[in-house]
């Protein structure tokens, strides 16, 4: 087993009303290691502070290439996930863990794995409009401490309300099988415990989404920008979540536009996008390290 951004740990049932994490040598069940994950609060540091009740809470483990696709299991007790690469978080009761962990779970260990999530205020989101189920309703945290939060819904679904950190709210109508944005939401401040059913744009140029996928090296802040006839259009909403980096422009009047990555250690330099008025275009691509930093 494998986590591929480390997870806070503790010691070791709860006393009254202080809780403690179990010993990971007693996560095992029929001989594999299980996983164990606990809520608590968020100090002002981004550290977690004393564990919470897990009562109401529950562990999201979505699949890390399907977003729609999520199992759940009760916070503060021993479960043992199938072997596959994840997305994972936690929601109880009208707060939500402030990010979301990819875990390469493989079942391999001689003790369990244990996590602590720290949980934050959340507001709920959902789209009214019709979606088939082989389209999905994806919205995106843009706050950069959260990591770009995500939480997706396939279209039978995405009228329902979903958890996800209070701040501004990108996001669309997404292909599930391409990852291709189909529409954009209008973007939206969402505070705590307000519920926001997104509508798309109605667009009076070309839109772009893009995400870019960043080496792991140490590097400052990425940003993005169109080259469109010799000028440089900075993106409407972005965020910069370290492996990733989330931009949208909502209107754009050209036919074609050149990525540009402004950093001091990436960049990036595949071809031309092709832009259409009314329509969506979407570029997922890797940065790749400069010659000469």
């Amino acid at each position: 087993m494998r986590f591929l951004i480390p997870l806070a740990v503790a010691l070791s049932a709860a006393v009254g009303d202080v809780y403690t994490m179990p010993p990971a040598e007693s996560g095992m069940i029929d001989g594999r290691p299980a996983m164990l994950v606990w809520p608590a609060t968020l100090l002002e540091n981004g550290h977690h502070g004393p564990l919470l009740s897990p009562d109401h809470c529950e562990v999201h483990l979505s699949l890390f290439d399907d977003l729609e696709t999520d199992t759940r299991y009760p916070c503060g007790t021993w479960f043992i996930p199938k072997t596959d690469r994840y997305w994972v978080w936690l929601e109880q009761r009208d707060t939500v863990s402030a990010i979301q962990v990819q875990l390469l779970w493989t079942g391999i260990g001689s003790v369990g794995a244990r996590g602590i999530y720290s949980m934050v205020p959340a507001g709920y989101v959902s789209t009214s409009v019709p979606v088939r189920d082989d389209r999905a309703a994806r919205f995106i945290n843009l706050r950069p401490q959260y990591r770009a939060f995500q939480r997706s819904a396939r279209g039978s679904l995405a009228a329902t309300r979903m958890r996800i950190p209070a701040g501004r709210i990108a996001g669309g109508i997404f292909d599930r099988k391409s990852g291709d944005a189909i529409a954009l939401f209008r973007p939206f401040e969402l505070q705590a415990l307000q519920s926001v059913s997104a509508v798309p744009i109605s667009q009076t140029g070309a839109a772009v989404f893009v995400v870019m996928k960043s080496p792991q090296v140490p590097r400052k802040r990425v940003d993005l920008a169109l080259l469109v006839d010799g000028r440089s259009i900075p993106p409407d909403d972005i965020v910069d979540a370290g492996i990733r980096t989330y931009a949208f422009w909502y209107s754009v009047n050209a036919n074609k536009a050149k990525m540009q990555v402004i950093n001091d250690v990436v960049t990036y330099d595949g071809p031309d996008l092709v832009l259409r008025s009314g329509a969506v275009t979407t570029l997922r691509a890797e940065m790749k390290i400069k010659a000469n930093p």
